[in-house]
């Protein structure tokens, strides 16, 4: 495990787990890199440990370059160790053949206007007067645990259609809606 070479990856670190022996570290691509605390039948912290403990927060979020071992682990798997740990190097680039693409002929954008549908301005400023309406109906509820969703939804539609009715200058006609006072907010039943 000494005289290998060392693998070097930029990771993002994503979370870091004390064990007892050292720490793991995740990354957001899943693997997991091992970091010792200490050396081999020493009582020297690693270098790569060192590193880590000196961040904030153990780096977490942080992009830093590994470079570690790969070995054989006893569950048949194989396990990384961390003997590096220092700012990000920049990637080095592919060198294999760029893949041919056939170049598609770019469209131009169509610069008319495109005709869109108007918004519905009245059922708009009916929907924020129906909400309006519920968030007064809800500061008055004694325990919101308990309210009829439904009742109090109902009583807000018939506020906001009085309070959003056209009156036709002809026909004044206010029968088909209840007056202000005959209109118990606290009457709403509460479940």
């Amino acid at each position: 495990m000494n005289n290998q070479e060392l693998e070097q990856k930029n990771i993002i670190i994503s979370a870091v787990e004390d064990v007892g022996w050292g720490i793991k570290i995740k990354c957001g691509e899943g693997s997991t890199y091992n970091v010792p605390k200490l050396k081999k039948n020493t009582q020297t912290e690693t270098a790569a440990f060192q590193a880590i403990k000196s961040l904030q927060g153990y780096g977490m979020g942080m992009k830093k370059c590994f470079k570690f071992v790969t070995v054989d682990n006893s569950q048949g798997g194989q396990s990384k160790y961390v003997r590096i740990i220092s700012d990000p190097v920049q990637e080095i680039p592919d060198m294999s053949p760029e893949p041919q693409y056939v170049e598609k002929p770019q469209e131009t954008p169509n610069l008319a206007p495109q005709a869109t549908q108007k918004p519905d301005w009245e059922k708009i400023s009916w929907g924020k007067c129906k909400y309006g309406f519920l968030l007064e109906i809800f500061k008055k509820a004694d325990n919101p645990n308990t309210l009829n969703l439904e009742a109090m939804e109902q009583e807000a539609e018939v506020w906001a259609d009085m309070a959003m009715r056209k009156l036709d200058k002809q026909n004044v006609q206010t029968s088909e809606y209840p007056v202000a006072e005959d209109i118990n907010i606290e009457g709403i039943p509460f479940n």
